[in-house]
């Protein structure tokens, strides 16, 4: 393999693990972690975040963002063990106490 192209995919390789490290630092600085039970402010619907990981595209490349991972309630209201990806602005989302 050429030599410019292995160095070139070393550097990638820095560049992602440095995207990956900075959006992990972002996940850390939210007002909410795993297992926190939470509220859309705009929609009112209720949630109980199960995992917040950087995005990968095609498994691997990392784009910057995070993805939230989420348990629906239950009908009785209680937490599901169904995982969904939440699909609204992280910003609209405040952690509930209790």
């Amino acid at each position: 393999m050429n030599n410019k192209i292995i160095d070139l995919l070393a550097d990638r390789r820095i560049i992602n693990e440095n995207i990956i490290r900075l959006v992990n630092e972002d996940i850390k600085s939210l007002p909410y972690k795993k297992d926190d039970k939470c509220i859309n402010l705009k929609t009112k619907e209720v949630f109980w975040i199960h995992d917040i990981r950087p995005t990968l595209l095609n498994g691997i490349t990392p784009n910057g963002h995070f993805t939230i991972y989420v348990n629906p309630p239950k009908n009785d209201g209680t937490q599901s063990a169904k995982k969904r990806i939440l699909f609204y602005e992280y910003q609209d989302i405040k952690k509930l106490e209790g």
